[in-house]
């Protein structure tokens, strides 16, 4: 298939499409380089094929360049829109986001003892909405500006799913127990439930 393409484009250079099709050959048989540099030229014939720009999304979203990818994303949604489309650009954002968390938030299912900043973190990144919908406040906090997980400790803190000492510390670093995890729980539902209600008080 490879030779039938490259001799249907030496008769006809100009012819977009050709590329395009190539392109997923090459990618169909694990040459990813070679679809990219096939597809890219698809599209320099032919700015306006969207299949071209998706595939080109797909071989860079393989490869890690999530920024590359979504651009080329947007591209192939504005010219073909579809759901499935729509489904992996959103796969492509998450996994954006994911690859982008500190190396300290990506080694916490590993960990046999979590810290209070690793769910700090965890509620920051995972239920963002219902922090920032909290109503918010204003607590000193004197040991965390320099901490990997600040922003998601200020986060919590301010939305009220998690407090500070009496001394004004975090204590970022002190392993959760389980009478903690589920005080922090039981605050978290709270705030789903709209702040209706005190966080319950739960023992250990």
């Amino acid at each position: 298939a490879r030779e039938a393409y490259r001799a249907a484009i030496a008769a006809s250079p100009d012819s977009a499409f050709l590329y395009r099709d190539l392109a997923i050959v090459e990618r169909r048989a694990g040459h990813p380089d070679a679809a990219l540099d096939e597809a890219r030229r698809a599209v320099a014939i032919d700015g306006e094929d969207g299949r071209a720009h998706t595939l080109i999304a797909q071989v860079l979203a393989e490869r890690g360049d999530y920024p590359a990818a979504l651009a080329a994303y947007e591209r192939a949604v504005a010219l073909d829109p579809s759901p499935a489309l729509e489904r992996e650009v959103a796969e492509v954002r998450t996994r954006a986001r994911e690859a982008a968390l500190p190396d300290q938030f990506k080694a916490i299912p590993d960990r046999s003892q979590v810290t209070r900043g690793d769910v700090a973190a965890l509620l920051g990144v995972r239920l963002p909405a219902v922090l920032s919908e909290a109503p918010q406040r204003q607590v000193v906090m004197t040991d965390v500006r320099s901490h990997w997980a600040f922003q998601w400790i200020q986060a919590a803190v301010r939305a009220g799913a998690m407090d500070v000492f009496p001394n004004y510390t975090f204590q970022a670093d002190a392993a959760v127990r389980r009478g903690d995890l589920a005080d922090v729980v039981a605050r978290v539902l709270t705030l789903v439930d709209g702040g209706r209600s005190d966080p319950p008080s739960v023992q250990a």
